[in-house]
């Protein structure tokens, strides 16, 4: 017992300090709200200075303890033999792993977060304010404005007719979170062919995801890519009718975002001058202008992105109704060609498997059936994605997220977005396609009426929706 009472309590008091911190609000808030809360730019430099500081504090008590035992002041220093100061090494050392190694972890998950945060979102490139909804400043809110003077009423004052002054005005308080608040959100999802020995960048899947945060409800549709004559935003229509549908297979929707990356990038930039991704803006706002309701945000991801989050997150369960036999490119450069041969039923599909369920026509059901399996597999990753599993494979989801997802969706709203996730209803998920041969013709032309008609009913009575089977998948476990 070395006595050192007055340096124990100090050094103990800010672990524990520390300790008492994370436990109340911990306590305070629920697993989303920290997870939102920590993914903050700033939040996360001072979650690594303030676990750099109590490392360095847990180094020196580890050190200062053993000198301090070593070296008794009132006493000689004795002599030790050789294999004695090696074992003291050895025990020096391993209790500085021990103590290093919790935050080695923290600064590691830190640091992976900061680097997809750098990597998806550029928040000095957009305009966060323009996307989100706006609160009622509070300056606004406690003015109440002058009433009106009718001329009629007559003047009892020296200083002219006055009125009785008006009851108090409830105004709304400013809302807590905008995503919650807002009365829908509306993100285009697109998923891109690029890959190894592939040219050019083509989008393979064309999904709308929307859902009403106050009652959950949440639908997604699937667009087929081969679409023509397509209707077109009025700021898109001179630029694309200009330079895009000339060539084979230009004319259609899954090429326009090679349109604006290749032929006039400059011109997609001009339009969409806050988007990182002009051409993925643009693709966005076609299927807002073809579905009918506003799609102001998008997240793509490439072929290697899509299998890196599948993997991340061990797997996705999918109900497969007849056996999956498909030969798919490699969706990295370190890979190869490769066969996915699965049986009929239950599956646990890791990232490969995964991206060939959503990829392969087969020749009965060809690109409906693969938009199905599109829906579908969304709806199992967003469901996938619990708080548990996202935390467990959160190294390789971030790199993943960070090298081949990019989103318009602005770092400030991202926290607030993250805590409408576990409001979705994933048993109520409203899913339909719009292909062939409901939705369009054998010239590609797409039925907008039809479209927007089914889009409305969906929105407005999701019961009947399901009811009438608008949806091939229920509760994001079954696709039939």
């Amino acid at each position: 017992m070395l006595r050192r009472w007055g340096k124990g309590a100090a050094l103990l008091a800010v672990p524990v300090l520390v300790t008492a911190g994370v436990a109340w609000v911990a306590r305070s808030h629920t697993v989303v709200e920290l997870a939102a809360w920590a993914l903050q730019p700033h939040v996360l430099t001072a979650l690594v200075v303030a676990n750099l500081v109590v490392l360095a504090l847990r180094l020196y008590a580890t050190f200062d303890a053993y000198a301090d035992g070593a070296r008794p002041p009132a006493e000689p220093v004795l002599p030790r033999s050789t294999w004695g100061a090696i074992g003291t090494t050895v025990a020096l050392v391993a209790l500085a792993i021990v103590a290093t190694a919790p935050h080695a972890a923290v600064g590691y998950y830190a640091a992976a977060t900061e680097g997809m945060i750098d990597a998806v979102f550029d928040e000095g490139d957009r305009e966060a304010a323009d996307l989100l909804p706006d609160p009622v400043p509070p300056e606004e809110a406690d003015e109440v404005p002058e009433p009106p003077h009718d001329p009629g009423e007559a003047d009892t004052s020296e200083h002219g007719p006055r009125e009785d002054p008006p009851g108090p005005v409830e105004v709304p308080p400013p809302p807590q979170n905008p995503w919650i608040e807002a009365d829908r959100i509306t993100i285009a999802l697109l998923g891109s062919d690029a890959g190894p020995g592939r040219r050019g960048d083509r989008i393979d899947s064309l999904l709308v995801a929307t859902v009403a945060p106050d009652t959950g409800d949440a639908a997604i549709f699937s667009v087929d890519r081969y679409l023509a004559d397509f209707p077109l935003p009025e700021r898109l229509a001179e630029v694309y009718a200009a330079h895009c549908p000339y060539g084979p297979g230009w004319e259609y929707l899954n090429a326009l975002y090679r349109c604006g990356h290749e032929r006039v990038p400059e011109e997609f930039a001009a339009l969409y001058p806050h988007a990182d991704d002009p051409a993925a803006a643009a693709v966005a706002d076609v299927l807002g202008e073809l579905v009918g309701i506003d799609v102001p945000h998008y997240a793509m991801v490439d072929m290697a992105g899509f299998v890196g989050v599948v993997d991340a997150l061990g797997g996705v369960e999918m109900e497969l109704p007849e056996p999956l036999r498909v030969r798919m490119s490699p969706a990295t450069a370190d890979s190869d060609w490769y066969t996915v041969d699965l049986p009929a039923g239950t599956q646990v599909l890791d990232g490969e498997e995964a991206i060939a369920f959503a990829r392969f026509r087969d020749q009965d059901g060809g690109d409906a059936d693969r938009m199905r399996r599109q829906r579908c597999l969304v709806d199992s990753v967003v469901a996938r994605a619990d708080i548990g599993t996202i935390l467990l494979g959160y190294p390789a989801l971030a790199g993943a997220v960070g090298e081949h997802v990019t989103t318009s969706i602005p770092l400030a709203g991202l926290p607030d977005l993250l805590e409408v996730l576990p409001r979705i209803d994933h048993g109520r998920l409203v899913t339909i396609g719009f292909g062939p041969p409901d939705y369009r013709g054998w010239d590609h032309v797409p039925d907008t009426e039809a479209i927007q008609t089914r889009v409305r009913q969906a929105l407005t009575d999701p019961d009947t929706a399901l009811a009438e089977g608008a949806t091939a998948e229920a509760g994001g476990a079954v696709c039939r």
